[in-house]
């Protein structure tokens, strides 16, 4: 356990060979246990999954395919074939076949985690919200937005109540369902959800809440760019049908808050073409440019 832990700190980190002899490691361990005392051990399929992960993050997909796989087999053993153990496993092993492109494959695993925890979880179970929000973006990659699109707000109202308004999931869910809005043309809708998005982030830096990978304030706003990006694309696209103040104003706050990442320029780019016919914004946005400028090119010095 104390390996597997480590292993899991270091991974998050992103030092991916670092975790690796550790996952490896800790899995000897228990299938030497396991050997002992009972093949068919819980803990065998904690250690697989660990590993497997891992493998994914890393792109190792045909690696981590048959850890995923005698997850699942050995939790089916354990526990049954309905138990949310098993909807777990079975949740793991179908993000993989969407990660190689196996959505049939994928949807039908998602299907059964789901049936699994409908009938043994509770209604609001955040478990049961991250499988609905899994199987809405396998719909959303297939085009499918009409039937992804209840899943994901399903999803959100689940994660919103069970882990509370201010955590990251929920910003994830709100910017999924930004980019679902947007890819039908609905800017208006993609502009609030990414607003809603957005504002959780600045709401966690504010409170010093964004600092979980020793970041400094604002730090995860820049790290998690893409509800911030969204806006911007979305009033942008509103603007040129409704040129607004108030729009260009959140263009160039939204800019701010990214400031010092890769998007920014870009950022800024985009609210300064909205500015236009609004001189005293576009003056403001020019002078954040210059300033920009002028402190990249003092840390080169």
């Amino acid at each position: 356990m104390a390996l597997d832990s480590l292993a899991n700190l270091y991974s998050a980190q992103g030092h991916h060979a670092e975790a690796e002899p550790l996952f490896r490691r800790s899995l000897a361990i228990r299938e030497k246990e396991a050997q002992r005392d009972n093949p068919d051990d819980a803990g065998v399929s904690n250690a697989l999954n660990s590993l497997a992960r891992l493998y994914v993050a890393q792109g190792r997909l045909a690696e981590a395919e048959p850890l995923f796989e005698r997850s699942v087999s050995i939790r089916e053993k354990v526990f049954g074939p309905d138990h949310p153990e098993v909807a777990a496993a079975l949740t793991n092993q179908a993000g993989l076949y969407h990660d190689q492109g196996r959505d049939a494959e994928a949807e039908r695993l998602y299907r059964r985690s789901l049936d699994i925890l409908e009938n043994r979880l509770p209604a609001g179970h955040h478990h049961l919200g991250a499988v609905l929000h899994n199987l809405a973006l396998l719909y959303k990659d297939q085009g499918r937005y009409a039937e992804a699109e209840p899943l994901f707000k399903r999803s959100l109202g689940i994660i919103e109540t069970a882990l509370g308004p201010e955590h990251l999931d929920v910003s994830t869910a709100l910017n999924n369902l930004a980019e679902l809005a947007a890819l039908q043309g609905d800017w208006a809708m993609a502009a609030d959800y990414s607003r809603r998005s957005a504002d959780i982030i600045k709401r966690r830096a504010e409170r010093g809440l964004g600092g979980g990978r020793g970041e400094q304030m604002g730090g995860e706003a820049r790290r998690l760019a893409k509800p911030f990006l969204g806006l911007v694309s979305a009033s942008h696209r509103l603007a040129d049908s409704s040129p607004s103040q108030r729009l260009a104003a959140d263009m160039f706050e939204t800019a701010q808050w990214v400031q010092g990442s890769e998007a920014a320029a870009s950022l800024a780019q985009m609210a300064a073409r909205s500015a236009r016919g609004l001189p005293e914004l576009a003056q403001l946005v020019r002078e954040r440019q210059d300033l920009v400028g002028e402190g990249r090119s003092k840390i080169g010095s």
